[in-house]
């Protein structure tokens, strides 16, 4: 589905509507081969080294910095990790989970103190209600 919501992108009537898109090319057991015969006219994959002529990239520099956390941060990490484990959590959809706990443990991981501030400061928020939940989860 995620291919069909970036063909509306291009032209919201490429292949339809979201129903005649699955019954087209998720349903039947030809529907892969038609789809990517459909899209071969206008989606090219090309890799980087077969570009080089054409882009110039910036060369890519990897700087890799130790981090040791402290017992709050491995604390918060392992609360918030157990929350995100949690089957029964209306909080994050069951479909989007591992999406959706990728891209909390990175937000996460650009600053704990950040996280621990704004749990702290309001328990109204889907912020501070997650953080309450993860707290009350990880004390059971």
């Amino acid at each position: 589905m995620e291919l069909y919501g970036l063909s509306t992108l291009l032209d919201e009537h490429l292949f339809g509507d979201e129903t005649a898109f699955r019954r087209q090319f998720m349903s039947s057991a030809t529907g892969t081969a038609e789809l990517r015969e459909r899209l071969a006219s206008f989606a090219k994959r090309t890799l980087r080294r077969e570009v080089l002529e054409y882009i110039k990239y910036t060369e890519r520099k990897t700087l890799t910095q130790p981090f040791d956390p402290t017992d709050d941060e491995q604390s918060l990490y392992e609360r918030i990790s157990t929350f995100l484990q949690r089957e029964d959590s209306y909080a994050l959809p069951k479909r989007q989970r591992h999406l959706t706990a990728l891209i909390l443990r990175k937000l996460l991981a650009s600053s704990s103190h950040a996280s621990q501030q704004r749990s702290s400061q309001s328990a109204n928020g889907w912020y501070g209600c997650w953080m309450e939940q993860a707290t009350t989860t990880a004390a059971n």
